[in-house]
């Protein structure tokens, strides 16, 4: 008997399932834009002035590096005697300091007025005594890892708003636009920051169906832009006059200095050779765990309660091939003689 002569009634299908549209997520303001690769000297009139002609600005956001780290301070020096240092440069916002160990926090209205307090104020003399400035690190970035490759900015921003206000979240590309997993993301508060450190040290935060927890750690500060000026190094001891007696050469061959050398370049080449050892045995290990996360999630397929009127997984390609029609897992089957004119 074939299956067009079965005499029993016709389970009716459920409908195709479709997809709703994911709930309003409240945490990304579509709105907002991100512009990247912006020169240090850029102000928030700058940005304002390149986005108004296509549309009323409702605020502008620029995050640059505006706060200072000081130390070695006399402690006779005030509060007040500290912002006048600063405000000779430009609009000084909040100000800290600790008098009994020397040092504190000081915040400027924008970068170049920072910049130009730093370059004065460094190894200034004040009180017989010179002062050491530098950016300070803020506390607020967290350099994420071990991201899929369909995680993007506006997904690592909206997961990571659960512990506070986010102001920046980038997932790092390589040349081709590709995810490389690894992002960072910058809080508007430090405790919120401190926060998801503690949640992802703690726990296991996943941000996609698959279970690849997110890993995250303290970002940190390296300064590329003024670099390490000549009047900052230390000249304290015997190093800086003993590595400055001879200036930049060539280790000329058969000389203890060419031998010293030549040890220091093997030790730089096997220390590379090491490094791609590892990075083969990490990518290896990462290939099998992934492997087991594909095992896992077809057992989870498997075990997934299915519908009545459903025998097994559905067929990704049922579809593609005609089969997806109505009938209960077989493909349609039509009569040699079958007429498609006819409407019966």
């Amino acid at each position: 008997m074939s299956f067009h002569d079965n005499t029993e009634p016709r389970q009716q299908r459920p409908p195709i399932y479709r997809p709703k549209d994911p709930p309003p997520d409240v945490a990304l303001d579509r709105s907002r834009i991100y512009i990247g690769n912006l020169p240090h000297t850029v102000t928030e009139d700058d940005v304002r002035e390149l986005v108004e002609p296509y549309g009323a600005v409702r605020d502008v956001f620029v995050n640059s590096q505006k706060g200072f780290a000081f130390g070695n301070l006399p402690a006779s020096t005030g509060e007040e005697e500290l912002r006048r240092l600063f405000s000779e440069h430009g609009e000084v916002q909040e100000t800290f300091l600790n008098s009994e160990k020397g040092f504190g926090f000081v915040k400027m209205a924008s970068y170049e007025a920072a910049e130009a307090a730093k370059a004065a104020l460094d190894d200034a003399l004040v009180d017989g005594r010179r002062i050491q400035v530098r950016f300070a690190t803020q506390g607020t970035c967290l350099s994420v890892r071990n991201l899929g490759p369909w995680v993007s900015n506006e997904l690592l921003e909206s997961a990571f708003s659960l512990f506070g206000e986010v102001e920046r979240a980038v997932v790092i590309v390589d040349d081709r636009g590709r995810s490389v997993g690894e992002g960072i993301v910058e809080f508007a508060r430090k405790p919120a920051a401190q926060a998801a450190l503690k949640r992802c040290l703690e726990g296991c935060f996943l941000l996609t169906s698959e279970p690849r927890p997110v890993y995250a750690e303290p970002l940190e500060y390296r300064d590329w832009v003024l670099g390490l000026p000549e009047r900052t190094v230390s000249r304290r001891g015997r190093g800086y006059a003993r590595e400055r007696e001879l200036g930049p050469r060539f280790a000329r061959p058969g000389t203890q200095e060419h031998r010293v050398a030549e040890r220091w370049k093997r030790f730089l080449d096997f220390e590379k050779d090491k490094r791609e050892e590892l990075e083969k045995v990490l990518n290896e290990e990462r290939r099998k765990l992934e492997e087991e996360v594909e095992r896992f999630r077809r057992e989870q397929v498997l075990e997934r309660p299915f519908p009545p009127w459903q025998d097994g997984p559905h067929d990704q390609y049922a579809s593609y091939l005609g089969y997806d029609t109505g009938y209960l897992g077989y493909p349609p089957q039509y009569g040699a003689g079958w007429n498609h004119r006819s409407p019966y």
